[in-house]
């Protein structure tokens, strides 16, 4: 009997931190991470392993998530490029007036 086979997988590391003015002490950082969220009907064409998407980083702001490929993918999906996209929600309070100081940097 042969050796099972590991699908083909990426490695995704990320690190998070928030700093800025006017911040209420520590914040918490909640990350969802999609894979071919506008997709539309089908299977997907990859996953987390162990269905790690969405993350709460607890004192250390780095998570590993292995995206496996399942079945070996086509060469078209596997040479899609990745796409950073933030969503950002504004609680301006009543009088609807924000201080924005967000600053975004990311690394390939």
């Amino acid at each position: 009997m042969s050796p099972p086979v590991s699908p083909p997988s990426i490695n995704v590391t990320f690190c998070l931190n928030a700093s800025g003015r006017h911040l209420p002490g520590p914040i918490g950082l909640a990350v969802d991470l999609t894979v071919d969220g506008l997709k539309a009907g089908g299977g997907r064409r990859a996953l987390f392993l162990g269905g790690g998407g969405a993350a709460q980083p607890g004192p250390s702001p780095t998570r590993s998530l292995t995206l496996v490929v399942p079945n070996g993918g086509t060469p078209q999906c596997r040479t899609l490029p990745v796409v950073l996209r933030a969503h950002i929600q504004l609680d301006c309070g009543e009088d609807n007036v924000c201080v924005p100081d967000l600053h975004l940097e990311a690394t390939a």
